[in-house]
């Protein structure tokens, strides 16, 4: 009896922390996420202004890192409201029609002022012999487009920043039995390599890189909404200095 009672405490005190911390990341997710909003736009405007007044190149860059450190940090607060509704189980996908093109553009973007200021080169392909642009703004998929870009988001900007400076990170699509789905209906697959130059992993690290608590929490957020999709999400590396895929 004695020892059922120890485990419930136990259990209990456990369930009661784990509400705390919840409590603690949405009330400082939302607190800190309203100003650094307010500062972005701030920026922004800024940036805007500055630019109608031909300022220096210096001076429009140290702008842009300032826009780029303020999206990054509010990339990390709703990433950490994303892990609270995961961890509690309260996240719904909210599915749509979304072109492809749309789905993937609007990953990649966001990224490009990040990856020029650490002179890094972002490219975006298809597939040699496979779609092209035109086929990807007519090709649609189901998904809930917010998630799905965070997580694509989080897979560009890991390998931009463990890229050194000069190298390159690409984002190829490639659409598997595109002509079979195209000529009868069905459905057919989405393939996206996120490509880059950068240090490259041991297999140990490709073994833990997408586990909870292992690698940090952006990766893991990517798995964990790609398989909400019904999707599946694998890394490659050669080796240490020989680049990521």
């Amino acid at each position: 009896m004695q020892s059922q009672i120890h485990q419930y405490n136990v259990e209990k005190a456990q369930e009661e922390a784990l509400d705390t911390k919840r409590i603690f990341v949405r009330y400082v997710s939302h607190e800190i996420r309203t100003p650094l909003s307010i500062v972005s736009m701030g920026i922004g405007f800024l940036k805007s202004q500055l630019m109608k007044n031909n300022c220096t190149d210096d001076t429009a860059d140290v702008i842009e890192e300032m826009r780029v450190a303020c999206m990054a940090s509010l990339d990390v607060l709703n990433e950490l409201l994303s892990y609270e509704k995961l961890e509690s189980g309260l996240m719904r996908l909210e599915r749509t029609l979304t072109p492809v093109w749309s789905l993937l553009t609007q990953s990649l973007q966001p990224l490009a002022s990040t990856a020029r200021v650490s002179n890094i080169s972002l490219k975006f392909k298809c597939k040699e012999g496979d779609v092209c642009k035109s086929d990807l703004e007519n090709i649609m998929v189901r998904v809930d487009m917010t998630k799905v870009c965070m997580a694509l988001k989080n897979l560009i900007s890991n390998a931009i920043k463990h890229t050194q400076k000069g190298g390159s990170v690409s984002m190829t699509v490639q659409c598997l039995n595109y002509d079979k789905a195209k000529s009868d209906g069905r459905q057919g697959i989405i393939r996206v390599l996120v490509t880059d130059t950068g240090i490259g992993m041991t297999e140990e690290t490709q073994f833990r890189l997408f586990k909870e608590g292992e690698t940090g929490l952006g990766l893991w957020l990517a798995k964990t909404i790609i398989e909400l999709h019904n999707g599946s999400i694998s890394c490659m590396s050669r080796g240490l200095g020989e680049g990521s895929i």
